[in-house]
């Protein structure tokens, strides 16, 4: 005859049920990795968002075309052209300020985010996970240019960091029904600061959108459609901020 069996205790519990998740969590982590070794799909970075590795010379150029020309990276370059060319010596405090409130907050805030699981990937891949994020952008965007307004920035400045609210304020309505792509904004909207600050010399800087428009498409982030016009939401965001200033 049988022994009846004796409830486990408590610890016995908890210790089989997170050897349990361990042993799951182990075997999806090993099956995204298999997907993105083994996937046919030619854009697996738009599939999964994350461990990504380009196959093919078209693929790799787009994928470091993407990289280096990412929105922070045109920024930060533009940033400190402008300051460099600006006479002024207080232009490096209102690019310190325009830095950490509109560039350096944001992107904490969304390294912060992915690291407790409520983003995917610091792309902002998904749609509907860029509501917070643009949030913030929008709120230190705003301060950003407060204070440079109030302390008598730079024009070159002041029109950057309007440039930059006019642009996230529009990337927040629209990303409330659809999805623009900020990469091809960014390199739209530095082109046409460059072209108002340089003038004719500049004009190579647009040979960047294009480029970076192409990249997008063939990672599988964005459609035609959704490049172009976010490289329309761009031009007319720092057109705004030119006239706006002044």
């Amino acid at each position: 005859m049988k022994k009846p069996l004796t409830p486990p205790e408590p610890i016995d519990q908890l210790g089989e049920l997170l050897e349990t998740l361990e042993q799951e969590v182990v075997a999806t982590i090993d099956e995204v990795d298999k997907v993105v070794e083994e996937s046919a799909s030619p854009t697996p970075y738009a599939a999964l968002g994350t461990g990504f590795r380009p196959r093919g010379w078209s693929e790799k150029l787009a994928f470091w075309l993407s990289q280096f020309c990412s929105p922070p990276s045109l920024v930060l370059a533009l940033l400190l052209l402008l300051a460099f060319t600006e006479p002024r010596p207080s232009v490096w405090i209102h690019a310190i300020i325009y830095f950490i409130f509109a560039m350096l907050l944001p992107l904490l805030f969304i390294v912060w985010q992915v690291r407790r699981g409520r983003i995917t990937d610091v792309d902002l891949q998904l749609r509907e996970q860029r509501k917070w994020p643009q949030l913030v952008t929008i709120g230190g965007t705003l301060i950003a240019y407060l204070i440079i307004s109030a302390n008598g920035g730079p024009r070159p400045l002041l029109v950057l960091s309007a440039a930059s609210l006019l642009q996230a304020t529009g990337f927040y309505v629209v990303t409330l029904r659809w999805k623009v792509s900020v990469h091809t904004a960014t390199a739209a909207g530095v082109a046409t600061l460059l072209l108002w600050r340089f003038g004719m010399v500049a004009l190579p800087a647009w040979l960047i959108l294009p480029l970076v428009a192409w990249s997008r498409v063939r990672l599988g982030r964005h459609s035609w459609g959704q490049t172009m016009s976010g490289a329309a939401m761009g031009i007319i965001a720092f057109l705004g901020a030119i006239f706006l200033v002044g």
